[in-house]
């Protein structure tokens, strides 16, 4: 047979070869152990061989230093910078000075050291647009004696818009800016079940027309703006444009707003009023700025402006159980603009019916029943905006 090595043609029968002492017919576990200790004797061989170029090399590294003239080496260096004294203290000087220029022209440490004071700058010629998002889940029930009467309507509904912002400059100086708000797109995406419809407000809707603020003589908004009534524009308002003091604002700083918008949610209309206690949270990053973290946490009182049909003048005052109110917006004091708020306020409203027996069959399931109850509003809202 021949050798698988060397080729050389051996007789039959042999078990290795004649030429080079191949071992034919070898078994898998030998060729296993042989093939083991082959790579056992290059790693001790490499390791020594490592061992002994590292031991060479901190030979000679000992080598050169204890014959390093150290003397002759000091006194160069001392010579040096005897003669080079002066443009070495100017380059500390302005080592230094550079340092300290970083330093107070961080974001973080003017922040820390003098605070900021937030104003809002809007254009006179290119208006500032902002996506503006609603979310609205409301589910409604009767109660009588404290139990369950019937379920009523429940829907979810999101809008997305484009709010565009711009000031125009006060003709006299008897008069001041007015900052108008004007939507630029709106589209309502209702949700039923597992699906969900779309459609296009038009511009000309009522809840879309356009507000005109009056601003101050420095161009700020007035601590409490006037209610817009539309149930759009005027409900993205407070969140859009928030009032903020004209003070020094640092870290953990306080202050309170008075906020008013209307709200349609299905056949019910509800005016919302309140204050919205503001905090410093600090600072965070947006984009390529460092911009101001601000927290709030409304303090609101709803009133029922307007109700279904079949209520009739039944409508009593309405009690609110609190449930999640809270706010975080992000404003760059750089640009004097706002980048980002979120309000989102969920909870229970309750309200005396006199008779439950005027709700309508196509709401009611189950029999009619007869007395007063109450109508229970669960809702959970969210107002987003953001700038573009």
């Amino acid at each position: 047979m021949d050798c698988p090595k060397c080729k050389y043609p051996n007789p039959p029968g042999v078990s290795y070869c004649q030429m080079c002492y191949e071992v034919f017919n070898r078994s898998a576990a030998d060729s296993y152990m042989r093939n083991v200790q082959r790579e056992k004797l290059k790693r001790e061989k490499d390791e020594a061989a490592s061992a002994d170029l590292s031991g060479a090399a901190w030979a000679q590294l000992k080598a050169l230093f204890n014959n390093a003239d150290w003397a002759g080496l000091r006194g160069t260096c001392v010579e040096f910078l005897r003669r080079r004294r002066a443009i070495l203290w100017s380059g500390a000087a302005a080592l230094a000075a550079g340092c300290l220029f970083w330093l107070l022209s961080s974001p973080a440490i003017q922040f820390k050291t003098w605070g900021t004071v937030i104003e809002c700058h809007f254009p006179t010629k290119t208006p500032l647009r902002f996506l503006t998002g609603f979310q609205t889940h409301l589910k409604s029930w009767s109660e009588r004696e404290g139990r369950l009467d019937t379920p009523l309507e429940e829907f979810q509904i999101d809008e997305i818009g484009n709010v565009l912002v711009q000031e125009t400059p006060a003709r006299s100086r008897q008069q001041t800016p007015t900052l108008t708000v004007r939507a630029q797109e709106w589209i309502q995406i209702t949700h039923e079940g597992d699906q969900s419809h779309s459609r296009s407000i038009p511009l000309r809707h009522p809840s879309l027309a356009p507000a005109a603020l009056r601003l101050d003589a420095r161009g700020n908004l007035p601590p409490r703006a006037p209610l817009v009534q539309t149930s759009r524009i005027g409900k993205c308002l407070p969140v859009l444009l928030p009032s903020f003091p004209l003070k020094t604002l640092r870290s953990a700083s306080r202050w309170n707003e008075s906020i008013q918008w209307v709200e349609s949610m299905g056949e019910w209309k509800l005016y919302w009023a309140g204050t919205l206690s503001w905090k410093v949270a600090g600072q965070a990053p947006c984009g390529s700025d460092t911009c101001l973290k601000l927290t709030y946490t409304p303090e609101l009182h709803p009133q029922v402006w307007a109700a279904p049909a079949w209520m009739g003048r039944s409508v009593h005052p309405v009690r609110l159980e609190k449930g999640v109110f809270e706010g975080e917006a992000l404003f760059d004091p750089h640009q004097g603009r706002l980048i980002s708020n979120t309000l989102r306020y969920a909870g229970t409203l309750r309200m005396r019916i006199d008779g439950l027996d005027a709700i309508p069959w196509d709401l009611r399931i189950g029999r009619r029943v007869n007395g007063p109850g109450q109508i229970v509003l669960q809702f959970d809202n969210k107002i987003d905006i953001r700038k573009n």
